[in-house]
């Protein structure tokens, strides 16, 4: 997956400039996209084109095993939906592996 960080620098200064996101946000964003590219390697899946469906709900099995809270999930897959969406209107992939994944509901508080 090494034409990941090529793809990720472009992302970034999409978020910078023209999202205008703050610096943590782009941290953020970073980070969940390089643990999910980190991810994909350990399954043996190199370019970005190969990931599906399936792939997805595969890592979202594995952030529910390490007990990840439902708000901690919801922010991962945003910023990952958010990459394959700009990666997809750059005309870089073909489709969103992240488009059909839904956000977990998060949990109210009681107030």
């Amino acid at each position: 997956m090494n034409n990941v960080k090529v793809l990720l620098n472009l992302f970034v200064e999409y978020l910078q400039i023209e999202k205008s996101y703050s610096q943590y946000t782009v941290v953020n964003y970073v980070t969940e996209i390089e643990n999910f590219s980190s991810f994909m390697e350990e399954q043996a899946l190199e370019h970005l084109e190969e990931i599906t469906y399936n792939d997805t709900r595969l890592y979202l099995t594995e952030l529910h095993k390490r007990k990840y809270s439902r708000k901690t999930i919801s922010r991962k897959v945003s910023a990952l939906r958010s990459f394959f969406k700009f990666l997809v209107r750059e005309e870089m992939l073909d489709e969103n592996p992240f488009s059909l994944v839904s956000l977990p509901k998060t949990e109210q508080k009681n107030t």
